[in-house]
């Protein structure tokens, strides 16, 4: 039976054990003193130890999500519009448009000094038929197939090879292939306006972000189609991207009557930067609940932690340990669990931006898969951040442990 007085008492800690690493006699041994207290307090509290690795590991996923998404909206701007569709004007030809019309763009956009180079492509909307189902794409055919990797870039995402446009098969993008389960070498169905249904093989797959597009070559499409095609839209590289400079060539190319339609990459890439601004607003939501995140668990378990070793640090301090050597008594123990639950904390991100970035994107838009190592870098560094700024919170607390006190608080 217990009696009173132990009842009162403070439960005793808990007894060290041997751990896993004094069994590695070469490491072990060349460990301080500090150093072999520091890795047995850390097991001798299991639920502690998950409790701040996985809160830890919470807070570095949530801001390397936060900094992933930003980064994988805003890096499809730059591949879309300067690496892949490599144009910055896209004008439409009206309908029934002849030779004599096409010679008189030719000179028209020949003469203007804004205009670097042209091409002119038939494009049109189809119907992509599949076992999986059934979704809209343009299709774009090049005149001439020389020089079109000037205008538009053909590449696989992850080996960064170009795929070839041969007479063969069509090239499309990645976004319609994942969504209705297409592999190069299947058969797919292609339906026009007219509902007229063409079937063709599909050679290759090609990076993209935003839309969908099947390109296929000019006598592939005469061979499908039975007649040759007629180019309805003329793509132009501009040295000059000013607004100035494309509303005056805007309102020269219609007034003449040149095009029924005429529009700039610019405007697109003004709209994906105003989306992108409004994702600042999600990241530093998730970054202020990781620091939240990171604040709770650290300040609350560093608190517990010192509470309940009150007393063995009031003895630190007896046995002539500095303030710093026993405020490092304790943060040794956070660093290392920190590193731990930031190791954690970085694969689990990794897992969750992915499945964010599948959730949210439109069937119209593929965000990009690949992160960077600054999101890595900037996770690392404002969790350890966080964590620091507790440990110098919490350092006046252990300076003003009493020894004395601490000492005779049992009795």
């Amino acid at each position: 039976f217990s009696t009173p007085a132990s009842l009162m008492r403070p439960r005793a800690p808990k007894e060290g054990k041997r751990i896993l690493l004094e069994r590695i006699k070469p490491v072990w041994k060349h460990l301080n003193f500090s150093k072999k207290v520091t890795c047995r307090n850390i097991s001798r509290c299991k639920k502690r130890l998950l409790m701040t690795i996985f809160g830890i590991a919470g807070c570095t996923a949530l801001v390397f999500t936060g900094f992933g998404l930003r980064e994988s909206i805003q890096s499809i701007v730059g591949k879309q519009y300067d690496e892949i569709q490599k144009y910055d004007m896209q004008a439409g030809l009206p309908d029934g448009s002849d030779e004599e019309r096409r010679t008189q763009l030719d000179e028209f956009l020949d003469g203007q000094s804004t205009v670097e180079d042209h091409r002119y492509f038939l494009q049109k909307s189809l119907d992509v038929i599949t076992d999986e189902g059934m979704k809209s794409a343009y299709l774009l055919v090049p005149e001439d197939l020389e020089g079109l990797d000037r205008f538009i870039t053909l590449r696989d995402r992850k080996s960064q090879e170009a795929e070839t446009l041969s007479d063969d098969g069509i090239i499309v993008t990645e976004k319609l292939c994942s969504m209705l389960g297409i592999e190069v070498g299947d058969t797919i169905q292609l339906k026009d306006a007219d509902n007229q249904v063409w079937e063709c093989t599909v050679s290759g797959i090609t990076e993209n972000y935003v839309q969908h597009y099947l390109y296929m070559s000019p006598a592939l499409y005469q061979k499908l189609s039975g007649s040759v095609p007629e180019m309805n839209t003329v793509l132009g590289q501009l040295s000059d991207t000013s607004e100035e400079a494309e509303d005056a060539l805007s309102s020269a190319l219609i007034a003449q009557d040149l095009v029924s339609s005429v529009s700039f990459n610019t405007s697109i890439r003004q709209n994906f930067s105003d989306m992108i601004s409004a994702m600042d607003i999600v990241v530093v939501v998730l970054i202020l609940s990781a620091a939240a995140l990171a604040f709770i668990v650290l300040f609350s378990l560093t608190t517990i932690n010192i509470d309940e070793r009150r007393r063995e640090l009031a003895t630190l301090k007896v046995l002539g340990f500095y303030d710093r050597e026993t405020s490092m008594y304790i943060y040794r123990e956070n660093g290392i669990l920190t590193v731990l639950g930031v190791l954690f904390g970085l694969l689990f991100g990794a897992v969750l931006l992915a499945y964010i970035i599948t959730t949210v994107e439109v069937d119209m838009v593929m965000f990009d898969r690949t992160v960077g190592w600054t999101t890595y870098v900037l996770a690392t560094v404002m969790t350890i951040f966080f964590s620091l700024l507790v440990n110098l919170l919490m350092n006046r607390v252990i300076r003003k442990i009493d020894m004395v006190e601490s000492m005779k608080s049992v009795e």
